[in-house]
C-alpha cells in the first residue's frame, strides 16, 4: 500500500511525486488552421531571378487565407468576446462582403492574423478558444486513454470581472439611501490597540473616549444604522457617516460594499444588499443589479452569433456605464488585465488518463531537471535571505535597534522582491551558477543544432551538480511544469513513439490554484485538501489589495485558501482570506543574532522571515527556470525521451533591419534569405523584448512575416528595444495528437510536482 496522501503519485526511483490529477490547455481551434498560413509556393517564388516574380498571386492567396477565418462564425465569435468593437466596426461588415481590400491594409490583416495564429497555435485558458480540461496519472493503466465527447465543450461559464462588480459597489456605497446600511469594520492592515490605532503607513492616531467606543462596533458585522442605535445620545448617524468618512480617509475603516476577489463577486454584492433594512433603498439597489445582471444574461444568450455577441456586449457596456458613470473597460492593451466586464472559461469535453508506462519513461529525465529546479530555488532562498537580512544588518549597525517595523522594512526590501521593476535582479549570479552547472552535465558542443544525452550517463554528475536542496520557504515545494507531447496520435502515444517536451517550469508555484482551473473542476475541495496536505498549516499568504496590478479576477490571488494558513494585509481590506488576519501594523521584523524572524507585536507569534514573504518571493523566482543562457543560437537539448530545451535563437532588434523595407514584397523577400541565413526554422515562435506571449510564424507566410515586420517596427520605436527570441515549434504542425472536433489540437499538461522523500 502506497504510504504517499491519495492526492499524490511517485515517480518511479525518485522521491519526487506528481500530483495525480492535471489540467490539461488547450488551443480552441484545430493545429490545420495555423497550417492554412503556409505558402511554400511564395517562398520558392521570391528566390528566383526575378524578385517580384509570383508575389500577385501570394498576395491572392494570404488574402484568401485571412477571409477563411472571416467567413468562420467560431472565430468571429472568439474575437468578439475579447474584442467586440472589432466586429461592430469591421469584422461584421467585411463578413458581409466579398470587398476584400480592407484584408490588405495592415491594421485589418494584423488583427486577423493575431488573433488566427493564438487560437489555432496557443495552449490557452481562456473560454471556448482556450478551454480547460483535467487527466489523471494512473499507475494501473498501461498508456494513454482519452475520452472524448461528441463536441467541443462540455461546459461554457460566463463570469463577471471583479474590477465590473467593485465599480457599481463603490457607486451604491455613495447612495445616501444605502449608506446608513454599510458595515464599517477596521481596516485590515490597521492594529487597533485602544486607544491607539497603529496604521501599517502613517504614524499611530490616539482616540478620544467616544471614538474608542465608536471603532469598537466596527467590526463589519453591524450596519450605521444599527451603531446608532447602541450609541443612542453618543453619536447621531450622520455624525458617525462623517467620522467613518474621514477615517476612510485616513486608512483606518473602510465602510463600503466592496468585496474579495472571487469568482461570482455579484452574488455576494445580491446578498449584501438584501441584508439592507430598508425597504426601498434595498429594492432600488437591487434594481441596478438586476439590471446589470440582465445585461449580463443578453451577452450570454448571444452565444453562438459573433454579431449578437458584440451587440450584446455593447448594451452590457452601456448599462454599466448608466449605472456607474465609470468606463466600462480598464488597462487598455495589456494582456491578462480583466480589461472587458466579463469573461468565459471552458471546460473542454474531454478526460484523459496517463498510464505507467508514460510515467516510467517520464520520470527519470524529468527527476533530474526537478532536482536541479529545487537547487535553483534554495540558492535563490540563501541570496534572498542574505539581502533582506543585510537590510535588517544595516538598520541595527545606524541606529542600535535590532527591529523596525514590518511595512519600514518591506518599503526597504522593495528592490529586492521587485527585481522586475528594472534593477539588476539579485539572481542574476545564482542563474549563471545554475546554467554553468547544467553546461558541465550537458556537456553542450560549441556548434550542435541537436543534444541529446541519456539520464543514465548524465544521473551521477547532475546529482553532484544539484544536491538535494530543501525548499527555502514553503510556497517552493510546489514546481509546475507545462509538458507537451510530441506525437501523430494517440495511437502513436500507446506504442511509445513519442517525446516529451517541456514548456515553461513555475517555480514555487501551484498553477492549479489559479480560477479558470479550479472552477472547471468536478471537486474543488479535493484540489484544496491536496494544498492542505502539502503545507499543513505552516503557509503565510499574504492578501492583496485589489489595486495591484498582479490582481485579476482569474490568476492571483489564489483560488485553494484554507483556514489553516495564516494570513497578513498591508492595505484596507482582508476580504477573501479563509481565516484570521494578521494586520501588517502589528508585525516587526527582528534580528536575533543572523535569524530574521517576523513577531506579532500583540499575540507574539514568531514566524521566518523567507516563510512571511511566501507570495513575494514566488513572484520573483516563478520564471528564473532557464538552464541555458540565451544566445545567439542555442541547439535542442534532450535528456532520454525529454526535451529539455528546443533549439532557439536570439538577435539583436536591429538585426531584422529587412522588417523596416518600405515595399511589402521586398520584405518577404528578405526574409526568406534572413531566416535561411540564420539556419531558423520555417515555422518557429518569437517574442520581442516588453511581450508577455510569443507568437506563431511560418516565414513562408506573407501574413505572418507581415505581422512580425510590424511587430519589428513597433518594438524598435520603443524604448524597451532590445532583442527578439525565436524558438522551434515542437510538437510542430505533425506532431499534435489531441483529437477534436475538426481535427487535432496543440496541447500542454500543466503538473504540480514536489519533493516527499521516503
Amino acid at each position: 500500500m502506497s504510504d504517499l496522501p491519495a492526492h499524490l503519485v511517485r515517480f518511479p526511483g525518485s522521491s519526487w511525486c506528481v500530483w495525480r490529477e492535471c489540467s490539461l490547455r488547450s488551443a480552441g481551434f484545430p493545429v490545420s488552421a495555423a497550417a492554412r498560413f503556409a505558402d511554400t509556393a511564395a517562398a520558392a517564388a521570391v528566390s528566383d531571378a526575378d524578385p517580384g516574380s509570383g508575389w500577385a498571386a501570394a498576395q491572392e492567396r494570404s488574402t484568401a487565407v485571412l477571409r477563411s477565418f472571416v467567413d468562420d462564425p467560431l472565430f468571429r465569435e472568439a474575437v468578439a468576446w475579447q474584442n467586440p468593437s472589432i466586429e461592430r466596426n469591421w469584422m461584421g461588415r467585411l463578413a458581409a462582403s466579398d470587398d476584400d481590400r480592407k484584408l490588405r491594409k495592415s491594421r485589418y490583416l494584423r488583427a486577423v492574423a493575431a488573433y488566427a495564429q493564438r487560437y489555432a497555435t496557443k495552449n490557452d485558458t481562456i473560454g471556448f478558444y482556450g478551454p480547460v480540461a483535467w487527466a489523471t496519472w494512473d499507475e494501473t493503466t498501461p498508456g494513454l486513454t482519452v475520452s472524448a465527447g461528441p463536441g467541443l465543450l462540455r461546459t461554457r461559464t460566463t463570469y463577471f470581472e471583479n474590477w465590473a462588480i467593485e465599480e457599481l459597489a463603490r457607486t451604491l456605497s455613495l447612495d445616501p439611501a444605502l449608506r446608513p446600511w454599510l458595515k464599517p469594520r477596521v481596516a485590515a492592515a490597521c492594529l487597533f490597540d485602544a486607544p491607539v490605532v497603529h496604521r501599517a503607513f502613517g504614524g499611530p492616531v490616539v482616540f478620544d473616549a467616544a471614538e474608542v467606543e465608536l471603532l469598537g462596533w466596527c467590526d463589519g458585522s453591524r450596519s450605521v444604522r444599527e451603531i446608532t442605535t447602541l450609541l443612542d445620545g453618543v453619536w447621531d448617524e450622520a455624525g458617525i457617516l462623517a467620522r467613518l468618512d474621514a477615517w476612510a480617509a485616513e486608512g483606518i475603516v473602510q465602510a463600503d460594499f466592496t468585496g474579495p476577489i472571487e469568482a461570482r463577486p455579484e452574488a455576494r454584492l445580491r446578498a449584501v444588499l438584501g441584508e439592507v433594512g430598508d425597504a426601498d433603498a434595498r429594492a432600488g439597489a437591487l434594481a441596478r443589479l438586476d439590471r446589470l445582471d440582465a445585461a449580463r444574461d443578453g451577452l450570454v444568450a448571444a452565444r453562438g452569433d459573433a454579431t449578437a455577441v458584440a451587440e450584446a456586449s455593447g448594451r452590457l457596456s452601456a448599462v454599466f456605464e448608466e449605472l456607474t458613470g465609470a468606463r466600462s473597460s480598464r488597462r487598455d492593451g495589456e494582456m491578462y488585465a480583466g480589461r472587458t466586464l466579463v469573461y468565459e472559461d471552458a471546460r473542454r469535453d474531454l478526460d484523459v488518463t496517463l498510464g505507467s508506462a508514460l510515467l516510467e519513461s517520464l520520470a527519470p529525465p524529468l527527476s533530474i531537471v526537478l532536482d536541479s529546479a529545487s537547487w535553483l530555488l534554495a540558492r535563490s532562498g540563501e541570496t534572498l535571505l542574505d539581502r533582506l537580512t543585510g537590510i535588517l544588518r544595516r538598520h541595527r549597525d545606524r541606529t542600535g535597534e535590532s527591529s523596525m517595523p514590518f511595512t519600514e522594512f518591506l518599503t526597504r526590501a522593495t528592490p529586492v522582491l521587485s527585481p522586475w521593476s528594472g534593477a539588476d535582479s539579485p539572481l542574476d549570479e545564482v542563474i549563471t551558477e545554475f546554467q554553468d552547472r547544467w553546461a558541465k552535465v550537458l556537456g553542450l558542443p560549441g556548434d550542435a543544432r541537436r543534444h541529446h544525452v541519456a539520464g543514465e550517463s548524465v544521473a551521477r554528475a547532475a546529482a553532484e551538480a544539484f544536491p538535494p536542496s530543501p525548499a527555502p520557504w514553503p510556497g517552493a515545494t510546489h514546481l509546475s511544469p507545462d509538458l507537451m507531447i510530441a506525437a501523430r496520435d494517440v495511437a502513436a502515444i500507446e506504442s511509445g513513439d513519442h517525446t516529451f517536451v517541456l514548456g515553461e517550469l513555475h517555480l514555487s508555484n501551484n498553477t492549479l490554484q489559479a480560477r479558470p482551473f479550479v472552477e472547471q473542476h468536478d471537486d474543488p475541495a479535493r484540489l484544496l485538501r491536496g494544498m492542505e496536505s502539502d503545507h499543513g498549516d505552516r503557509r503565510v499568504f499574504y492578501v492583496p489589495t485589489r489595486e495591484s496590478p498582479l490582481v485579476s479576477s482569474r490568476a492571483y490571488p489564489s483560488a485553494l485558501l484554507s483556514p489553516a494558513y495564516t494570513y497578513w494585509c498591508l492595505h484596507d481590506d482582508s476580504g477573501g482570506a479563509a481565516g484570521p488576519v494578521l494586520p501588517a501594523a502589528a508585525m516587526t521584523v527582528h534580528l536575533d543574532g543572523d535569524t530574521a524572524t517576523v513577531r506579532e507585536r500583540l499575540g507574539g507569534r514568531r514566524f521566518a522571515l523567507l516563510d512571511v514573504l511566501d507570495e513575494q518571493l514566488s513572484w520573483v523566482v516563478a520564471n528564473i527556470f532557464a538552464p541555458l543562457p540565451k544566445a545567439r543560437h542555442n541547439p535542442r537539448v534532450s535528456i532520454d525521451r525529454l526535451v529539455l530545451h528546443r533549439e532557439s535563437w536570439h538577435v539583436d532588434a536591429a538585426d531584422v533591419d529587412w522588417a523596416h523595407h518600405p515595399r511589402a514584397s521586398e520584405r518577404y523577400r528578405l526574409a526568406q534569405a534572413w531566416r535561411a541565413e540564420h539556419g531558423i526554422p520555417p515555422r518557429v515562435f518569437y517574442k520581442f523584448t516588453g511581450e508577455v506571449k510569443p507568437c506563431f510564424l511560418d516565414f513562408t507566410s506573407p501574413a505572418l512575416v507581415e505581422c512580425f515586420a510590424q511587430s519589428a517596427r513597433a518594438d524598435a520605436a520603443s524604448p524597451e528595444a532590445g532583442a527578439v527570441g525565436f524558438s522551434e515549434m515542437l510538437p510542430d504542425l505533425d506532431d499534435v495528437w489531441l483529437p477534436g472536433p475538426g481535427g487535432t489540437y496543440t496541447s500542454e499538461f500543466r503538473l504540480v510536482c514536489l519533493n516527499r522523500p521516503h
